[in-house]
This record gives C-alpha cells, sequence and structure tokens, in this order.
C-alpha cells in the first residue's frame, strides 16, 4: 500500500486473502507503472528491500558535452519522456505514480508546471505536432490503446486518432496523415499511415519481419526516427518521407545507433544523439535534401552520469533535459531478519 510493504495470509485452496495484513516495513521502493515492489523475501526468513527514495527522478538539464547544467523546478517523482517544443520554450513529459500516468507540460520561461491528462489509466508517449500547438499521445480508450490528439491552451477534449495502437501517433505538418505502429500477427509492429480526412484505408510505410517503431520527427515532418528490434539487438534508424503525392512513401531505414533505444533528434532534423548503455552521447549529423536523408559522421560529444535516463535536445542541439535519478546510484539495501517475527500470532 504505498510505499508500505504488507503480510497477509492465504487461503491456497481459495486463492484468496484471509485474515489481517500485517505492516512490515515502510518506505519500500515501488516502480509505479506496474505497481512492482523493489522487495525480496527467502525461505528463511530474510527480507530485503530497496527504499523509496531510489525511485525518484527529476528533469535536469545536460550540456552537450555531459555538464549538469541546473534541475528544473518539478517536484520529484517517476518523471519521464520529457519532449521539447518545435521553439524550445515548453517541454511536455510524464510523471507515473498509483499505476498509472499523466501527461505535464512545463514552460521554461514562467516556470509553470500544467497537468494536460487526467486519464486514471495509461497516458504516455507525448509529441508534440509540428506547429506546436498540440500533442498527440497514447491513451486508452476502453480496452483499447490509442494514438490521441490533445489541442493545447484550448480547453479543448482529446481525439481518437487511431486505434489498436502500439505507439504514439505523428501527425504530418499539413494535418492530411497521421504515422503510428500497430502490431501484426505475423509481421510484429509495422508502421502505417492513416489519412485524417475521409475514409481511406491506411497505407503500410514498413513492415517487418523485426519490430518497428516510429517514435520522432523532425519539425517539417519529413524526417521520421524508427526504433528496430530485431532478435535481441536494437537499432536507432531513419529514414525520410515523401508527403507530395496522393500516398505517403516512406524512404529506407538507415541505422545511425546499434545496442540502445535511446535517442534525441534535433528538431530542425539535422542531427540525432543515441545514448549508449555505458553512457556515451554520440551525435550523428544528417543531411535532409527534398526526398533523400544522407547521414553524416557519428562523433562521441561527451559521457553522462549513471542515473541519467532518456532525453531530449533543444532546437540547437546545445542542452537537453533527461530524467536523472540521483539516489538511484548506489541505492541502499535494507535487510530484515526473521520478518515473521512481526506478524500478529
Amino acid at each position: 500500500r504505498d510505499t508500505n510493504l504488507l503480510a497477509q495470509p492465504i487461503d491456497l485452496s481459495s486463492e484468496r486473502l484471509s485474515g489481517e495484513a500485517t505492516p512490515i516495513a515502510e518506505g519500500v521502493r515501488v516502480e509505479e507503472s506496474q505497481r512492482l515492489a523493489y522487495a525480496s523475501a527467502s525461505l528463511n526468513g530474510h527480507l530485503a528491500w530497496a527504499t523509496s527514495r531510489a525511485a525518484d527522478s527529476v528533469l535536469a538539464v545536460y550540456s552537450r558535452d555531459g555538464r549538469r547544467l541546473r534541475t528544473l523546478d518539478v517536484p520529484p517523482g517517476q518523471l519521464a519522456q520529457p519532449a521539447f517544443s518545435p521553439d524550445g520554450s515548453r517541454l511536455l513529459f510524464i510523471r507515473i505514480e498509483r499505476g498509472g500516468s499523466d501527461i505535464f507540460m512545463h514552460d521554461l520561461k514562467t516556470g509553470v508546471t500544467e497537468r494536460l491528462t487526467t486519464d486514471p489509466d495509461f497516458d504516455e508517449l507525448p509529441v508534440w505536432t509540428p506547429d506546436g500547438r498540440a500533442m498527440t499521445y497514447l491513451g486508452r480508450d476502453e480496452e483499447l490503446r490509442v494514438t490521441a490528439h490533445l489541442p493545447i491552451g484550448t480547453g479543448a477534449q482529446p481525439i481518437t486518432r487511431v486505434a489498436g495502437v502500439y505507439a504514439t501517433g505523428l501527425e504530418s505538418p499539413d494535418g492530411r496523415y497521421i504515422i503510428y505502429t500497430k502490431s501484426h500477427p505475423n509481421t510484429g509492429n509495422d508502421i502505417l499511415a492513416q489519412p485524417l480526412q475521409g475514409s481511406a484505408a491506411p497505407v503500410t510505410l514498413l513492415q517487418g519481419p523485426g519490430e518497428d517503431v516510429a517514435r520522432a520527427q523532425s519539425a517539417d515532418g519529413r524526417t521520421i526516427v524508427i526504433v528496430q528490434t530485431v532478435g535481441a539487438r536494437s537499432f536507432v534508424s531513419v529514414a525520410r518521407l515523401r508527403l507530395d503525392g496522393s500516398t505517403p512513401i516512406l524512404g529506407p531505414a538507415q541505422t545511425v545507433a546499434e545496442g540502445t533505444e535511446r535517442f534525441a533528434l534535433r528538431p530542425d532534423g539535422r542531427e540525432i544523439f543515441a545514448w549508449m548503455p555505458d553512457g556515451t552521447l554520440k551525435v550523428t549529423a544528417l543531411a535532409p535534401a527534398g526526398d533523400t536523408l544522407a547521414i553524416g559522421a557519428t562523433t562521441v560529444v561527451g559521457r553522462w552520469p549513471a542515473g541519467t535516463q532518456e532525453g531530449t535536445a533543444n532546437p540547437s542541439g546545445t542542452e537537453f533535459v533527461v530524467s536523472e535519478y540521483p539516489f538511484a546510484v548506489g541505492q541502499t539495501l535494507r535487510v530484515l531478519t526473521r520478518w515473521d517475527a512481526r506478524l500478529k500470532k
């Protein structure tokens, strides 16, 4: 219950709890998205757990070379998925708590943080529309995961764009299409484009055999970032989208980083950053031209400290906002012997 660990008898024949619940430990770390407790009990009466403070994260600002610059004035919590607005003035992020998450917006000029969604389930993976006036995100409508569109600052209600999706959608700047990811039983995760006007069927842009997820786009809507998984291997790839015809066409996916799913795309589409498992930050130059996309040199620009997670790049690619877990590094593990002595007899 919250961060308190309790023990309660269970009737194995009926598979139901019985009797009273007894408090055993306080301040236990909980992974809020699945409500998983970081605790383990042995058969000889020992109990170990991580402390709840280690679950708290902050939104920290880092320089391009990995120097920590400051902490945003956002209350700590399980904060994730930061996303700069196209003009760099605002930031979307999610706060995970009590088995769900909601999307918030932080104004970097005024310091004001505003809650944008209130769904008791999961609202996540927020992506700005290219004009910065709305966001798309992954929500839920009854039993289906959906790509939703929410105008910001208008008081409007979210609109479901596509239902039965795997990840959030990316709206084209002209409002003609939304690009989304959907699971297929034979080909894995496929990337499709759904026209937003009329009743035309969706168009397949990229299909298996691996798991392909469209995750981000440049401000002009033409450069698409794709996270690909083949077996146990992960790749960050980019592709150029052609929108001038009656049907969108996605060019070949080109790999810019292997062994990671963490990336940040500069809004103008000129650079893409990838965080490697050892904390190394790599930047790859991109040269979009019409329907083509040339991949330039990749360089290492810095090494980020342990405890930093996913991030987002500002328009100039000089600063990043990341989810940082300052108390998770070297976190305290507590051990209680004969925990069952605390049970009510």
